[in-house]
């Protein structure tokens, strides 16, 4: 997991050392897809509110640590900032791959905004934290416990992206020019 911002060089750098007459590849970075198409979207977004509001009446939350209680707490004081935030993501995620990116103010807001709504996800996925370039379940210490978390849906966002997303375009390779 990198960024929903920035592709890596090498999955471009692989395919180039593959090239050759006669061999078609395609690349496709599931990074990007996971952030851009998969968990960072109003809809998904909006259902997270929903979840966390569930989540928190049930006592999900109870005595989590700084990071996991402030955004907690901001989503309950100020749901219609939250609701504006989950709206302007997809103009957020664009700032980035424009121009505007070489604004300060402009870019750091959007960057401000993505990594609040980084954190929203994270509550989704408590006790999981997913941030720029990081990933981490405090609560997995050894390998059993990995593999418990590896079919775990409702702590763990990447099974249903690999279900949802991935598998089919693994399952039903479209080759073009």
């Amino acid at each position: 997991m990198a960024s929903p911002a920035a592709p890596p060089w090498a999955p471009a750098q692989t395919a180039a050392l593959f090239t050759c007459p006669g061999l078609s590849l395609e690349q496709y970075d599931a990074n990007l897809d996971f952030f851009l198409n998969h968990l960072l979207t109003p809809k998904r977004l909006t259902d997270f509110v929903n979840l966390i509001k569930k989540r928190e009446k049930q006592g999900s939350f109870n005595g989590a640590d700084p990071d996991t209680a402030s955004p907690l707490a901001d989503l309950a004081a100020n749901p219609e900032h939250w609701i504006r935030k989950i709206a302007g993501v997809e103009c957020s995620l664009e700032l980035l791959r424009t121009e505007e990116f070489y604004q300060p103010e402009s870019c750091l807001a959007a960057l401000k905004d993505i990594g609040d709504l980084l954190a929203l996800a994270s509550l989704a996925y408590y006790p999981c934290r997913i941030q720029w370039g990081r990933f981490s379940n405090p609560t997995v210490w050894d390998w059993p416990q990995a593999g418990d978390f590896a079919e775990d849906q409702d702590t763990n966002p990447f099974p249903s992206f690999c279900q949802g997303r991935l598998a089919p375009r693994i399952a039903l390779p479209r080759l073009s020019l």
